[in-house]
């Protein structure tokens, strides 16, 4: 195979590492981290035994607590410091840049032995835009020590990278420009780019902003305000490594609940760290991105206009609490973060020519049948002969970027349509250009460099033979304007393998399993549809899938949009309603967001099982026969501003479910406003309860939720009410 050419995105606290998958046509991380992590520590072990071999990774992180004075940490922020490491006079002193050069050679060595069999040699590293240029030089080095060559090593700011990652997964949201805010561990880069020719470049005039600052900042003030409330004083080198390193492993609790003490134990120490230590470190270190970025955003303005200009918040100390709300206060255009925001640098960095595509539409289409256009034009379908074996025969022979035309008419296909390479097929409208289909199997199969555009038409099986409409094995898929019904025994529209797809305007319905479905990691915009009379789900997503969908009305499904295995898609403003089951639906250890939803009339609104735990904002749960919005397994995530009224329960939580339920407004359900059951916890704060049959909240069996600052009116019978052997607390309650 040829070498491969890999992005290496070496952070201040983790690494990461991507190619550019030529099979699947899409960036992939590679997991060469410990238990297959698709990150490795920036950390370094340096043993007193100059005969015995440095440690880098994961190797070194378990070093931690058994000899934390040779452990390095935060070594790109000190790299182009010239004076050697020196750690005392039992340990050999070490050159910072050959230290570095450690982790590339181990990385060189892992991706030819483990990953592509070959040599590996050619990398694009990327840097953020603070770096100067010494310290630039000083990675570039560091590479080169490593096994790198020279002539390829490429450099990469790291906000051009982030977006041009968002780029390749949100075609539809392309903008002329974009503001990208990456929070790393060691560093915080603010940029402005513009979009030309198929990338993102930084404006020329604009000189770069940032802060030397990232997440591991924020690390070290919490341990000092914690350290300094107890009256105690700094902890040795060693120990205070080894917290830190601690701490970072609790980077996940720390960034999404700021609520909760922890308390951390090392040999011969114990450290406590108040909720308010977190609450106070995070709410600082907020302001200070948000103001550095309110300043980034007054020069921006000398050099362009930037209204509704898109925000990028990338890296990963960018899920801190309040940092997106906070950025979105003082922003042009709306903050976008995603599921694989952590990773978007190095996923980005994979992205590099001859893989940038066109983002709008298929170039060099000829659709006037003039002779001017560089692609191929067809006579439209139908004109002589059978027009559904002319379709048939006009796809297959179609050169790329060829525009098939599909008048007014009924197309029979005596096979399935086969995409293999990019492809226009536009019809008159779904009532008037009908593709029937009574074969066994995808009426269209879209494979290889497949790149469809389907406009106007409608797809639908006749017969019983049983197959999906349209199959997407990987390439990418437009559907606009189009109706897909009909499947028997199968779905209406099926993505997998790596696919990209835009689904707008369609209408999914009549089918025997899902109308649209997303499985392994297929990643879509799904707007503005109609999916409905579907056997099971509307929407379905599973295995890695992700993507927006937005605006859609799901209703007479047995799911509306159901969200199933590892799939974090982002749920934005759908109506999911007369479903026999659920409005929206988690399973799996699925998340991702939920936002301004409106679930009504379903037995559940919105339902989240097993092991799931996404973010509810802002959704309505109305006039469901059971439930608003339902807790069942080991689930979580957070319920927060949700109004659920007219329902039996509002919000209920049972078995081991532990959400945190907050500001919420549960009124009007005819028993009552959240209810726990089984061994049920997690939180309620700020929740409004009133006017609901039985009580405000009522806590059951052996459930044992923290109850804080809610306010419980006019409920008919009780306020909160404790049941069976239940606990837990209640603070400041009305």
């Amino acid at each position: 195979m040829a070498a491969p050419t890999i992005a290496v995105d070496f952070g201040t606290t983790r690494t990461k590492v991507a190619v550019f998958d030529e099979k699947e046509r899409q960036p992939r991380l590679i997991e060469l981290g410990r238990a297959n992590l698709q990150v490795i520590p920036s950390v370094f072990y340096v043993p007193r035994d100059q005969q015995a071999p440095r440690l880098v990774g994961d190797d070194a992180q378990e070093m931690v607590d058994e000899d934390p004075g040779g452990i390095v940490e935060n070594l790109k922020k000190e790299i182009h410091r010239s004076e050697k490491l020196r750690f005392g006079p039992d340990r050999p002193s070490v050159d910072r840049v050959e230290l570095a050069g450690e982790l590339f050679a181990y990385l060189r060595r892992r991706c030819r032995e483990e990953v592509f069999y070959c040599e590996v040699d050619a990398c694009v590293l990327t840097l953020p835009v603070v770096f100067e240029e010494q310290k630039r030089e000083c990675i570039r080095q560091a590479a080169q020590c490593g096994g790198f060559r020279a002539d390829r090593i490429q450099v990469l700011d790291e906000p051009v990278a982030a977006a041009r990652a968002w780029l390749w997964q949100w075609e539809g949201r392309l903008a002329q420009s974009v503001i990208v805010c990456d929070v790393g561990g060691g560093t915080t880069d603010f940029a402005l780019l513009r979009y030309s020719d198929g990338d993102f470049e930084p404006v020329p005039e604009l000189a770069k902003g940032g802060l030397p600052q990232g997440g591991n900042d924020l690390d070290e003030g919490i341990l000092e305000e914690a350290l300094a409330g107890q009256g105690r004083t700094p902890l040795s080198s060693p120990l205070r490594m080894a917290w830190l390193n601690k701490c970072r492993s609790l980077k996940e609790r720390i960034v999404r609940d700021v609520r909760h003490a922890f308390s951390l134990r090392l040999p011969g120490e114990q450290i406590v760290v108040p909720r308010e230590v977190v609450q106070t470190q995070t709410n600082r270190f907020v302001e200070q991105v948000v103001e550095e970025f309110r300043r980034f955003m007054t020069r921006c303005a000398t050099v362009a206009d930037l209204s509704g200009t898109p925000v990028l918040l990338v890296g990963g100390a960018s899920r801190v609490v309040g940092l997106k709300e906070a950025l979105e206060a003082a922003s042009p255009g709306k903050v976008y973060q995603w599921n694989k925001s952590d990773y978007a640098v190095a996923l980005g960095a994979a992205i590099m020519p001859p893989h940038r595509r066109p983002v709008a539409g298929v170039e060099g289409l000829g659709g006037d049948g003039g002779g001017s256009s560089a692609a191929a034009s067809f006579q439209p379908v139908g004109v002589f002969g059978d027009p559904g074996a002319y379709l048939v025969e006009a796809v297959r022979q179609a050169k790329a970027g060829a525009n098939v035309a599909l008048p007014a008419g009924e197309y029979r296909i005596p096979q399935p349509l086969i995409v293999e390479r990019p492809l226009t097929m536009a019809g008159l409208g779904r009532e008037r250009s009908l593709i029937r289909w009574e074969g066994e199997g995808p009426a269209i199969i879209c494979r290889g460099d497949c790149d469809l555009t389907l406009r106007d038409v409608t797809v639908e099986r006749a017969g019983q033979q049983v197959g999906d409409l349209l199959d997407a094995l990987g390439g990418r898929v437009k559907i606009e304007d189009s109706r897909i019904c009909g499947a028997r025994a199968a779905s209406g529209i099926r993505l997998r393998g790596g696919v990209r797809a835009e689904i707008r305007r369609c209408r999914v319905d009549g089918n025997s399993e899902h109308g649209i479905v997303l499985a392994d990691s297929a990643v879509a915009l799904i707007e503005e549809n109609i999916c409905e009379n579907n056997r099971e789900a509307g929407i379905s997503y599973g295995g890695t899938s992700g993507g927006t969908a937005r605006k859609n009305t799901c209703r007479e499904n047995e799911i509306g949009i159901g969200i199933g295995e590892r799939a974090e898609p982002e749920v934005e403003e759908n109506t999911c309603e007369n479903n026999s089951q659920v409005g929206i639906g988690y399973l799996g250890t699925s998340g991702g967001t939920a936002e301004n939803n409106i679930c009504r009339e379903n037995k559940v609104g919105i339902g989240i099982f097993e092991d799931a735990a996404p973010q509810l904002e802002e959704n309505t749960c109305e006039k469901n026969s059971q439930v608003g919005i339902g807790y069942g397994g080991t689930s979580g995530g957070t319920a927060r501003k949700n109004t659920c009224r007219e329902n039996e329960i509002g919000i209920a939580i049972g078995e081991r479910a532990e959400p945190e339920v907050e500001e919420n407004t549960c009124e009007k359900n005819s028993q009552v406003g959240i209810g726990y059951v089984g061994t049920s916890g997690g939180t309620a704060r700020k929740n409004t309860c009133r006017e609901n049959g039985v009580a405000g909240i009522v806590i059951d069996e052996r459930a044992e939720p923290e109850l804080e600052e809610n306010t419980c009116e006019k409920n008919s019978q009780v306020g909160i009410g404790y049941l069976g052997t239940s606990g837990g607390t209640a603070r400041r309650n009305v």
